[in-house]
């Protein structure tokens, strides 16, 4: 059993009183143009209940905590992973559309990850219009992150229409392979354990706390010397600084990626700065 990193700790611990620390991402895809519309959800899924490939290790551990432990966060490894518990199937109603899917996607969204199990589950949901569907994917924070998530997922997507035969997201492509057996550290609980992750608990509370008192005096100082930067509880009302409820929503809406290159370039912020700015409301121009 590998100890959870501290701040993974954290969100856990931090999970019980407040929102949950799970991701999502939705896929919206067409079958390939030869392919059976009435059948090929069907076969997929069922494609991806019966698959032999091995699950990627991240997908296979859950975490633990209790007296065996300690009481510290340790990852505890899922000998037979059972899909049925983390791949499901919805068929929207006939004559749904795409407001349909964007609200199903903050219900499947809301409800928080089994513990019990390994921290991710899917959806492959029909019924879109010309014959989409759409794939809806929820991972806890501590198993992956964004970037790695999102590689996770484009090594199982293909621009060639020919190429079939491409691995799950969920399968294991070598990337995430644990150490070999003698290699590995097993990680006994033990009093001093405890002690030592409440400490680097704090030492990382600490350190945040320092990153973001060090953030907002450089705020402070940057709103006294340009017009660029919004002083500390002067920035506008957006939908990110209110209060934060169980509820969530959907919505969804398509790009030119050139148009996000040309703000991005022209303002020197990265492509997630200009799609946060966007979420929160600011026009593109």
């Amino acid at each position: 059993m590998d100890a959870l990193e501290t701040m993974d700790s954290l969100m856990l611990a931090g999970e019980r009183f407040g929102s949950a620390m799970h991701v999502g991402v939705l896929l919206i895809l067409s079958p390939p143009i030869d392919a059976d519309p009435e059948g090929y959800v069907d076969r997929l899924y069922r494609d991806s209940l019966i698959t032999h490939q091995k699950v990627d290790p991240r997908l296979r551990r859950h975490p633990h905590r209790g007296a065996d432990t300690g009481g510290i966060w340790v990852w505890r490894e899922v000998g037979e992973i059972d899909l049925r518990e983390h791949v499901h199937r919805v068929t929207l109603t006939p004559g749904s559309g795409p407001s349909d899917l964007w609200e199903l996607v903050p219900e499947l969204h809301g409800g928080r990850l089994d513990m019990s199990i390994p921290l991710w589950t899917s959806y492959l949901i029909d019924g879109l219009p010309d014959g989409r569907f759409a794939l809806y994917i929820k991972i806890h924070h501590t198993v992956i992150d964004g970037v790695g998530g999102l590689r996770m997922i484009s090594e199982s997507l293909s621009t060639d229409p020919n190429r079939r035969s491409l691995p799950p997201f969920y399968a294991d492509k070598g990337t995430g392979q644990p150490k070999p057996a003698g290699e590995r550290r097993l990680r006994l609980p033990s009093p001093f354990a405890a002690v030592r992750a409440v400490a680097d608990a704090a030492a990382a509370g600490l350190d945040l706390t320092r990153r973001v008192a060090a953030a907002e005096l450089a705020n402070l100082v940057g709103a006294m010397v340009t017009d660029s930067v919004v002083a500390p509880f002067e920035a506008p009302h957006t939908r990110f600084n209110a209060k934060l409820g169980p509820r969530r929503a959907a919505a969804g809406t398509s790009l030119d990626r050139g148009r996000i290159r040309a703000v991005q370039d022209a303002a020197g912020v990265t492509s997630n700065d200009v799609v946060t700015a966007l979420i929160a409301g600011v026009p593109l121009r």
